[in-house]
């Protein structure tokens, strides 16, 4: 069984499980198919895995959006809810994971992500975005969120009158709120953000080490603690200093990532261009995230086996 074929296997089975929220969520207003805007395809690489109904036209196809521009990728994989406000104005509450984000014409952005209620990816209008529900469950300005939180600025886009219909703010209540309001001031981007350069330059084994991490379900602080490490080593060769602030953002950013098997690859084929001593450092963070829990399972170190073997660093 090829290395891929192995991580996968040990992945499956949470892959398809959705990242976990605070008892306060509950997915709302999913019991309709979507609107075919929201298939619109971004040029992602596995379209086979977009769903092709559409909603009270029957079947659509999927829609392909000329002029996009394509931004990063630095936030694959993080991870939250929206309350998402669509053309025809119904709302709905779903946890989504970040795949793309794309400009558009007029600089609208658009959000591509797997959403967890459909299974499915899903393109978002980021003017449409209501609010943000962040893993612990306190609500955001999608704006403000993205600024601080993912350091990424979006303030050119203005929210677009809608019709409204079907409202979440009445269950929105029951929510922690941080710094939800009607309207934001512009939002001052800093040049820097704490942990921002650092996350960067150890991009596909951060990745690969935190899937490692979720493969029983559960990120512990003791395994966010290894791949802070892993991180500040990263960052210590690229001559990158690491502070405390440093270290907050990059526990909280972890704790967002929520990888599945499509990014696998990816970020093994990254890890195979890297210098050796960087490999090496990736796989003693990998026994070390192994042996976080206490205990050493025969599949992890068959699993390890094969990282050396694919990364060609002698044992």
């Amino acid at each position: 069984m090829g290395l891929f074929s192995a991580i996968a296997r040990m992945f499956r089975r949470t892959d398809t499980t959705p990242p976990p929220m605070p008892p306060t969520f509950s997915p709302a207003g999913m019991h309709a198919p979507d609107e075919p805007e929201l298939l619109i395809k971004l040029g992602v690489d596995d379209d086979d895995r977009l769903e092709q109904s559409g909603r009270r036209s029957g079947r659509a196809k999927l829609q392909a959006a000329p002029d996009v521009e394509r931004i990063d990728d630095d936030l694959w994989g993080v991870t939250f809810a929206i309350e998402y406000r669509d053309g025809a104005g119904d709302e709905t509450r779903r946890r989504i994971t970040l795949r793309q984000l794309y400009r558009g014409a007029g600089g609208l952005f658009y959000l591509q992500a797997m959403c967890h209620e459909r299974r499915a990816l899903r393109t978002f209008r980021f003017d449409r975005i209501c609010c943000v529900i962040d893993m612990d469950g306190v609500v955001h300005d999608p704006t403000k969120f993205f600024a601080d939180e993912l350091r990424f600025d979006v303030r050119g886009n203005a929210p677009a009158p809608v019709p409204r219909a079907k409202s979440l703010a009445a269950d929105r209540a029951t929510v922690p709120k941080r710094s939800l309001t009607p309207s934001m001031p512009p939002v001052p981007v800093e040049p820097e953000k704490p942990g921002y350069a650092h996350r960067r330059v150890a991009r596909d084994g951060l990745r690969v080490l935190v899937a490692l991490a979720r493969s029983d379900g559960f990120l512990a602080p003791e395994e966010i603690s290894v791949i802070v490490g892993y991180i500040a080593a990263k960052a210590h060769r690229s001559e990158i200093a690491v502070t405390d602030a440093d270290v907050t953002a990059l526990r909280g950013y972890l704790q967002r990532q929520y990888p599945s098997i499509d990014v696998l690859e990816r970020c093994l084929d990254g890890l195979e261009q890297e210098p050796v001593e960087d490999q090496r450092l990736f796989l003693d963070s990998a026994v070390a995230l192994m042996r976080a829990d206490g205990e050493e399972h025969a599949a992890e170190l068959a699993m390890l086996t094969e990282l050396r073997d694919r990364l060609a660093v002698p044992a």
